[in-house]
């Protein structure tokens, strides 16, 4: 609804990543196996484990306790962590209900 968060204030969330990851571009192997997410240079950079590669090019991923679908090209190694980056202007968030 384009209202900016409260702060101190947890909240449900639907995370969308409207990118697509290209090996050796913009998704590589993390070796610090640790989900992760930060900006810096006006990048977002996750890092995440895979747990699943479907034929159309969508990778299953587990952050933390959560789920989170990319969809990439490359090698798909499961159980091993990745680091992927893109844009802010490429990632929504959506408020959910539980």
């Amino acid at each position: 609804n384009n209202k900016p968060p409260i702060l101190n204030t947890s909240y449900n969330i639907e995370l969308d990543i409207d990118d697509f990851f290209e090996w050796e571009k913009n998704i590589t192997l993390d070796k610090k196996n640790k989900s992760s997410i930060y900006l810096f240079d006006n990048k977002i950079f996750f890092s995440a484990k895979v747990i699943s590669c479907e034929n159309d090019g969508v990778w299953v991923l587990s952050f933390g306790n959560d789920i989170v679908l990319i969809e990439a090209s490359g090698t798909c190694e499961i159980n091993k962590f990745v680091s992927f980056f893109t844009t802010p202007d490429n990632v929504r968030l959506y408020p959910i209900e539980l």
